[in-house]
């Protein structure tokens, strides 16, 4: 029961979302679209933020889960962006609101798992430190996701496919390339 509640108030912010600026939105329009209560809102989340959080997080693992090797990195970021593109209204939103934020991390979080899946395949047998590998980890997390918000504010007229396209021939060999200068 828990889950579907959780669920229906993420749905009805959803939909919020798609037609007002979420600093617009209430907690009891929230409610009042799922039939619930405030005091069931609150049970579940700490506020609007939080509900926006536990919303991108369950697509985020649905969307993600197979893309953290080398082959098909590509494929997963393309995903990505396909996601955002496709929930333009609500991504724009959250981008021009307060829980930018959210939004950053949401994107932050796939793209550095990603990254360190990809670090963890070409780096094989070279002994990294730790704070090495998170620094190039966190460096082309950074950038990847700078390019996304970029795309974003630019109306994301470049489709996904060549921006990925574009993005490989810039990056490819060169995480494997730092790690080995990071290598011991």
């Amino acid at each position: 029961m828990s889950e579907i509640t959780k669920k229906s108030l993420a749905n009805a912010l959803y939909q919020k979302m798609k037609v007002k600026p979420l600093d617009k939105i209430t907690i009891k329009e929230i409610v009042d679209e799922c039939g619930l209560n405030r005091q069931t809102f609150y049970y579940h989340f700490p506020d609007i933020f939080g509900l926006l959080e536990w919303m991108f997080q369950q697509d985020a693992e649905k969307l993600m889960k197979k893309y953290n090797n080398i082959d098909v990195w590509e494929q997963g970021f393309i995903e990505l962006l396909c996601y955002i593109k496709k929930n333009k209204a609500v991504c724009m939103c959250t981008l021009h609101s307060l829980a930018r934020d959210e939004l950053e991390r949401f994107v932050y979080k796939d793209v550095h798992r990603l990254i360190l899946g990809i670090m963890d395949e070409v780096g094989g047998d070279l002994t990294v430190e730790e704070d090495g590998k998170e620094f190039v980890a966190r460096f082309y997390t950074l950038s990847l996701c700078s390019l996304v918000v970029h795309w974003m504010k630019n109306g994301m007229k470049e489709s996904p496919e060549d921006l990925i396209e574009k993005l490989s021939l810039t990056i490819q060999g060169n995480i494997c390339s730092a790690m080995e200068r990071f290598a011991k």
